[in-house]
């Protein structure tokens, strides 16, 4: 037999490592093409294989995106009628959802962008098996998933991630929470000379101090367990994490932080919240919220706290584009973010 190798970037896959990829996926609308990447046992929520798409870029430049899209923690917020998020890789769902030129921004132009895609319902934090109907099993695997993904990307790149000088980790919505949920697995192997840098773009933090009630105590264990894997907790009675953040922050100093999150987030109030917007406002700005707890300029972290309903914005040419009061757009944010020196000033806008 054989042996075909496959040139992809700087990388060479070879053999039966050539065999995980899964086929080429039709271009995006602004022309990339992205590589479908099984990754050995590795499920889905619905038990279905795993894979990872990777647009090929410049090695030395790795972007890593938590793709988001909701939760699912009981048999009517999987299987209702009116589903909660997808237990299925559904093809093509990223062509519209990941940074790039078709939300006019060049500046991931020539990463290394790997896209992780949800779809286990966990937040990309769990690692345990739920039993919500008597014949469906849902396979809560995000954190399990990632590891596997991780571990396939270093023995099958050249060990990309840990030789890359630039590491950005991304994620919307429930892919913002678990950038939060495993930006440890990434600090443990990229280079230490590495411009790292997470963009946490609308992760709620400011629910409703009963929300842990609808999860049942496997789940909780699992997110509990990848919440103080990256030195946060979570308190029982509160559903405010935003105070959490400084841990977070400080157990990673190399890491330049930034959080995006809108004050009245209709998604994460009213949909997942169990809030008012305007509840959901003043958790924001109040002394425990996001804004008051990343203030200070001189630390590794920052905030831009837009006010108002829109959920997720780097994604979206409108979010792209979206300005604080202040008159700082979502844009100049990133990009500052990225590009400055990790002991410049990192102010937090509002």
């Amino acid at each position: 037999m054989r042996i075909q190798s496959v040139l992809f970037g700087a990388f060479l896959f070879t053999g039966l490592q050539a065999q995980a990829l899964g086929g080429k996926r039709s271009p995006t609308p602004s022309g990339d093409v992205f590589e479908q990447m099984i990754i050995p046992d590795a499920l889905c929520g619905d038990g279905t294989p795993y894979s990872i798409y990777v647009r090929k870029g410049d090695p030395a430049k790795v972007l890593l995106h938590f793709e988001g899209g909701g939760a699912c923690w009981s048999k009517g917020s999987c299987f209702g009628k009116v589903k909660f998020t997808s237990l299925h890789d559904t093809p093509g769902i990223y062509e519209n959802k990941y940074l790039g030129s078709h939300v006019g921004d060049t500046t991931f132009q020539d990463q290394t962008y790997v896209y992780l895609p949800y779809c286990t319902g966990d937040m990309h934090g769990a690692s345990h098996k739920a039993t919500y109907t008597s014949k469906k099993i849902v396979y809560h695997f995000g954190r399990s998933n990632f590891t596997k993904a991780l571990a396939w990307l270093e023995d099958n790149t050249d060990r990309i991630v840990e030789r890359a000088s630039e590491v950005i980790l991304y994620g919307e919505s429930a892919g913002a929470l678990g950038v939060l949920m495993n930006l440890d697995q990434v600090a443990a192997i990229a280079g230490p000379q590495a411009n790292k840098v997470a963009l946490i773009d609308s992760p709620g933090l400011h629910f409703n101090d009963s929300i842990w009630n609808r999860f049942d105590s496997d789940y909780l264990k699992g997110i509990d367990r990848s919440l103080a894997s990256n030195s946060m907790k979570r308190e029982r009675n509160s559903g405010i994490l935003a105070p959490q953040m400084r841990n977070f922050c400080d157990a990673n100093p190399s890491w330049k932080i930034g959080v995006t999150q809108s004050t009245r987030d209709m998604v994460m109030s009213a949909l997942f919240g169990k809030l008012t917007p305007i509840q959901h406002y003043f958790r924001v700005m109040g002394e425990s919220g996001i804004h008051q707890t990343l203030w200070n300029p001189n630390d590794n972290c920052s905030s831009w706290v837009p006010d108002t309903t829109k959920h997720v914005f780097s994604i979206e040419k409108s979010g792209w584009s979206k300005e604080t009061w202040d008159g700082v757009s979502n844009a100049d944010f990133t990009r500052d973010l990225i590009t400055s020196p990790l002991r410049a000033q990192h102010p937090s806008h509002h």
